[in-house]
């Protein structure tokens, strides 16, 4: 290995004599001494892109990433070691390793956002660490920093918003993939955002509503997000980037383009409508049980990834309701061109695509084995400002608050819906006939039961795909 004054760039030490992260110019592994331990996780945990995003990395990463540092830090084989996490010169794996380390330290060193900031960039040669940006396309119109991230993860877990000694990581893991709902919590016992699986609904107050609330759009990522935040910032009086970093980092890619100016705009105003905001009250937290809580659920029963444990999770009330949930056209459109609908892809649809095919879900061959219409195109705008606000009725009763004892409450799910043109009835007859006879053609291996029309992105991408 070159020299260590020339390979070095920058060192931040954490624990005094046994914790540090540095950044090196090689690409090369350092080799470990008798006295020193060097790991990476640049190559481990990546994040999963939708266009020119990068980051910061999701929750269960974080977690992943506490796990294995405490492991390290226990271990008899390192009792000994200074351990040094290192990264590389590639700005966007080292802005990811630091925010791991950083919220390591904040919520397992006992430091505050800013003094973990100031630690990480303190050394005169650290070069600048570089701003995540959204994820659409183009040159990013609004960023957000690394000491925005830790900022929020700071405030959150003061707040209860999770706690890592009750968090079930194989929970969020499994229910973010789109073939198993894709959704997150993002406020415990509030707010899920998922992927909008219809487009009629009707209005609905998320505030006073029993129980936990799913939000969605049409990827269940911008407007879901957007909405989301304004209710953050006004009961918790988080900033909006902080706002915004929270929401990416449990639901990655959330918020997008002028969403994020709209959600700045929208701070001062969403304060002001509530001068005590929830807060931590002499060390006790708002919120007892966090998001992917264990102690928390109403059952006591651990979750173990498969069907029987799936349905007595405290989730699963949502996969029942989204189960029944259509996607009919109320009618046609006067001069709505069948070309038109099925050629253009929202920017949701769009990102449902991506999501699918990073999961190997064939967008041409997915079974549509359900009694369903044919999904109707939105086009999607970025202003939340004009968006509505909308629920699907309940015909049967779950309660999916995460925290509570289960009671008789109704779930309740919110479209952030925009105005939809609509395409001649013939043409939606046709699609629907098509759509029915390629089913019949290709079958999907493992037929999941009761999660069809959870397959809300995988279903759209066939529709398109299909006609293109």
């Amino acid at each position: 290995m070159e020299d260590a004054n020339e390979v070095l760039v920058c060192a931040a030490e954490f624990i005094k004599d046994r914790l540090y992260f540095v950044t090196l110019r090689t690409t090369m592994k350092p080799k470990s001494t008798p006295n020193t331990h060097y790991f990476s996780i640049d190559n481990e945990l990546v994040y999963e892109n939708f266009y020119a995003d990068f980051g910061p990395l999701n929750l269960a990463m974080l977690y992943r990433y506490c796990q294995k540092v405490n492991k390290k830090l226990k271990g008899i084989a390192l009792s000994k070691k200074k351990l040094v996490h290192y990264t590389t010169m590639d700005s966007e794996k080292r802005v990811n390793a630091a925010f791991l380390m950083g919220s390591y330290a904040i919520l397992y060193c006992k430091r505050t956002a800013q003094e973990v900031y100031e630690c990480l960039t303190k050394s005169p040669n650290n070069p600048s660490f570089i701003m995540f940006r959204d994820a659409s396309i183009g040159p990013p119109c609004y960023q957000i920093s690394l000491r925005d991230c830790l900022s929020a993860i700071y405030k959150c877990h003061q707040l209860g918003f999770f706690n890592f000694e009750d968090f079930c990581v194989k929970e969020y893991e499994h229910f973010e993939r789109v073939e198993n709902g894709d959704l997150n919590w993002i406020v415990p016992g509030k707010f899920i955002a998922f992927c909008g699986p219809h487009a009629r609904s009707k209005m609905e107050d998320a505030e006073n509503a029993n129980g936990a609330v799913a939000v969605h759009c049409k990827a269940g990522l911008g407007r879901t997000g957007s909405l989301i935040g304004c209710y953050i910032m006004k009961h918790y009086h988080l900033t909006a980037h902080e706002t915004i970093a929270w929401i990416r980092i449990c639901r990655p890619g959330s918020v997008i383009g002028h969403q994020q100016q709209w959600l700045e705009k929208k701070e001062t105003y969403l304060r002001s409508l509530l001068k005590e905001p929830l807060q931590p009250e002499d060390r006790n937290k708002v919120h007892e049980y966090g998001i992917y809580s264990i102690a928390g659920r109403p059952r006591a029963a651990s979750f173990q990834g498969n069907t029987k444990s799936l349905m007595e999770d405290n989730v699963s009330g949502i996969m029942h309701r989204v189960d029944e949930i259509k996607l009919d056209d109320p009618g046609p459109v006067a001069g709505a061109s069948s070309t038109n609908r099925y050629s253009m892809l929202t920017q949701g649809d769009k990102l449902c695509r991506i999501k699918a095919k990073r999961r190997g879900i064939p967008t041409s061959q997915t079974s549509l084995n359900t009694n369903t219409g044919t999904s109707t195109v939105g086009h999607s705008s970025c202003d939340p400002s004009s968006c509505r606000i909308r629920s699907k009725p309940a015909t049967q009763s779950h309660n999916i608050n995460n925290n509570n004892t289960t009671t008789i409450n109704p779930v309740t799910s919110l479209t952030v819906s925009k105005s939809v043109r609509r395409a001649k009835r013939t043409s939606c007859m046709a699609a629907q006939a098509h759509a029915t006879n390629s089913s019949a053609n290709h079958t999907i291996p493992q037929p999941q039961q009761r999660m069809n029309m959870i397959l809300r992105s995988a279903d759209r991408v066939t529709r398109y795909s299909l006609r293109q």
